[in-house]
């Protein structure tokens, strides 16, 4: 079974056992696409990780990216996908647009 498809009928129960350590956002965008994930995501949490799951066609279609917390890029091509953390010491490039997500699971 690919990785979203337990994830996603999986994750309300996750959540629900780690409220405390846990937040979920769902968020859609169009292949071919560039987005950052809004800062507000972050504000007073110690991201160690973020998880990323794709319904993409072929391929891997989960990511887990390592301290996050100095944000990252996520890119969507129509045939692959990457997901890439800010570089440290290095200035961030002009920011793509936020996405636009819920944090219903």
């Amino acid at each position: 079974m690919a990785p979203e498809n337990k994830w996603f009928p999986n994750g309300p129960a996750l959540v629900a056992s780690y409220p405390n350590a846990l937040q979920v956002h769902r968020c859609e965008f169009p292949p071919a696409s560039e987005m950052a994930l809004p800062a507000a995501f972050f504000d007073g949490q110690k991201a160690w990780a973020v998880f990323v799951f794709a319904g993409l066609a072929d391929g891997e279609r989960r990511a887990r990216i390592e301290s996050w917390k100095d944000g990252g890029l996520i890119t969507i091509s129509r045939e692959s996908w990457r997901v890439a953390p800010q570089e440290k010491g290095r200035a961030p490039p002009k920011p793509p647009p936020a996405m636009h997500c819920g944090n219903a699971v």
